[in-house]
């Protein structure tokens, strides 16, 4: 939830038996990883058909991270980051007991992320890794995201047996 500019209110709603639930206010350079995250997806072939040469597209060979350690531009540098921001004090805490309970029981962990904030919600918060390690891909935690107080429209009609079911699947790879 944003309190401010880059500040932002952040707690876990759903925790397994056993696990605390955390809350923190965080300060986070949401433009700078909205700015690297634009540079990282850009498509050079876009500027190629919009008529702009490759020597126009600036992308820093260095950033540096709130830790002051200085990284090269990447989706796991940029997704690392985001995680260590993320999950401090409090909410590490309450990832890590989670996880914990999750690999004691053999459950898969289900980890939710609700945004309230636009430009939050614009982040590439798939890319998050702890430490060398994908959060969102990983076979031990299931990754996905939602923004509260929205619903789907109610439908205005049933469907007959003999119309058909049109579903929307996406899968990558790997």
């Amino acid at each position: 939830t944003p309190l401010g500019e880059d500040e932002y209110f952040v707690r876990t709603e759903k925790v397994p038996v056993g696990v605390e639930l955390a809350e923190e206010i965080v300060e986070w350079p949401v433009e700078r990883w909205l700015a690297q995250a634009r540079q990282l997806f850009r498509n050079p072939l876009i500027d190629l058909l919009e008529g702009q040469s490759n020597s126009q597209v600036v992308i820093p060979s260095q950033v540096v991270a709130r830790s002051g350690e200085v990284v090269s531009p990447s989706l796991v540098a940029l997704g690392q980051e985001m995680y260590q921001e993320l999950f401090k004090d409090t909410l590490e805490y309450s990832l890590t007991s989670a996880q914990a309970i999750a690999h004691y029981s053999g459950e898969i962990l289900q980890l939710r992320l609700g945004t309230k904030d636009r430009r939050i919600s614009s982040l590439p918060w798939e890319v998050l890794h702890a430490g060398d390690r994908p959060l969102a891909t990983g076979t031990d935690v299931i990754f996905s995201r939602y923004q509260p107080n929205t619903c789907l429209p109610k439908q205005t009609r049933t469907r007959t047996p003999e119309e058909p079911l049109k579903i929307l699947m996406a899968i990558a790879a790997p």
